[in-house]
């Protein structure tokens, strides 16, 4: 009955080791990889600033609308975020961006920390900058992103105000206080003289950039109409740097008005035909009633760098009205900064220095050996000279005050300990098996016994 027990006993216990073996680096596993996946929040909020010519919107350099601008920001990182956490910068209505272009954060030596994309939203006037990080974050730390974007005001600013926007960069509301200068010239007066101007989006994946030209026409006078409700005139328009080309469509619009920043107003789609075309020039005729204006648009295609320029021409009566553009791209960019984590060099340990040697206790003089009796003869006992039992005493005192030095311990670095992995596990399944096999063999003589 005991050796039964004790089998019993035996393969319990080999269960529950082999249990542990199996449970314990299990739990270690787990919470390793829990701690592998946790990622810094993308709670830090960027500093956004819009320039114009490279240099901050203020008092002393006005904004004004549809002039040139770039929207700026700068966003130092905490350390410890993942590839594939992003930053949304929503941007206000104000502000009129190209959509769909992605632009890479690169730092000097070559590595792209993150990405920039502005998302228009569906339907809405506004929009959003996603900045996408990299796997790089995840091997450097101190890291700095900085972006650009072009923008314009629109015309719903207010001249000589301060326009306050507002931006909300992954919820932390963030404004930008802009200094509105006035619109130069007469823009609220009807156009008198041919105009031209146009624009160029970022290019796509192609390198193209879908662009277009305007022409805008001056305002068809009862002197131009001579009496009649409407006036055709005809207009050409020719390129005079290479890399664009025409698509050769137009549309046209004619207006009744404009508002304080010249944009047209009382719209109304105007009768426009393309007489010829090539890459280089297009011609037509355009519709205008009496007291309008119209502004005519053709699309392009640009390629390179720019800047591209052509010249238009409107044949009004007699007279041949000339004017040029010149049109830049809008662009985005921006670069990144980190620093690789220095591992600290462990100093190496203190060499103790060695143990004094301690000086060599004073050999006392031996004790006269003591007489068996005493000595009758009077005169040794009666000698002057001293004994050698009186000056034990004095080596004695000495060997006590001149102990030796003690050895100081040496300074032996502490290991540190190691994370445990489960590593030790193969030691427990040995074991749990070895007991297993003797708690079966003690048992199969037990039951042999019976």
């Amino acid at each position: 009955m005991r050796s039964r027990a004790a089998s019993r006993l035996l393969a319990v216990l080999a269960l529950g080791v082999l249990a542990l073996a199996v449970v314990v680096p299990a739990a270690f596993h787990t919470k390793a990889s829990a701690v592998e996946g946790n990622c810094t929040a993308t709670s830090e909020t960027p500093d956004i600033s819009l320039l114009k010519n490279n240099e901050p919107v203020s008092a002393e350099n006005t904004a004004v609308a549809w002039e040139m601008l770039k929207l700026q920001f700068n966003l130092d990182l905490n350390d410890g975020h993942c590839a594939g956490q992003t930053y949304e910068i929503d941007t206000p209505a104000e502000l009129r961006f190209d959509s769909g272009t992605t632009w890479n954060l690169d730092t000097e030596d070559g590595f792209t920390a993150a990405t920039m994309t502005y998302v228009a939203d569906e339907d809405a006037d506004t929009g959003r900058l996603v900045i996408t990080l990299t796997d790089y974050v995840e091997s450097h730390q101190d890291i700095t992103l900085t972006g650009w974007i072009d923008t314009r005001l629109t015309s719903v600013i207010t001249p000589s105000t301060t326009q306050t926007l507002t931006f909300n960069a992954n919820g932390q509301v963030t404004t930008v206080e802009v200094p509105v200068g006035v619109c130069k010239g007469n823009c609220t007066e009807m156009p008198s003289a041919l105009a031209k101007f146009g624009s160029a989006p970022d290019p796509g994946a192609d390198g193209v950039s879908n662009g277009s030209v305007t022409i805008q026409t001056p305002t068809i006078t009862e002197e131009m109409a001579a009496g009649a409700d409407s006036v055709t005139l005809e207009w050409a328009d020719t390129l005079t740097s290479p890399n664009q080309a025409f698509t050769c469509d137009a549309s046209a619009y004619s207006y009744t008005g404009r508002n304080v920043w010249g944009d047209p107003t009382g719209g109304t789609s105007a009768q426009v035909t393309v007489t010829s075309c090539t890459d280089t020039t297009i011609t037509g005729t355009i519709t205008i009633p009496a007291g309008q204006f119209a502004r005519i648009t053709l699309p392009m295609t640009f390629t390179g760098a720019g800047p591209w320029t052509d010249q238009a021409s409107l044949l009004v009566g007699s007279r041949t009205l000339d004017d040029e553009t010149t049109v830049v791209l809008r662009n985005g960019g921006g670069s990144a900064s980190g620093n690789v984590p220095v591992t600290p060099t462990p100093s190496e340990s203190p060499t103790p220095s060695e143990s004094p040697t301690p000086s060599e206790s004073p050999t006392p003089t031996e004790s006269a050996t003591p007489s068996e009796s005493p000595s009758a003869t009077p005169s040794e006992s009666a000698s002057t000279t001293p004994s050698a039992s009186a000056t034990t005493p004095a080596a004695s005192t000495a060997g006590a005050t001149t102990a030796p030095a003690t050895t100081p311990a040496a300074t032996t670095p502490a290991r540190p300990s190691l994370a445990r992995t489960g590593a030790n596990s193969l030691a427990l399944v040995l074991g749990a098996g070895s007991l297993l096999i003797v708690g079966a063999v003690a048992l199969q003589r037990a039951r042999a016994r019976e």
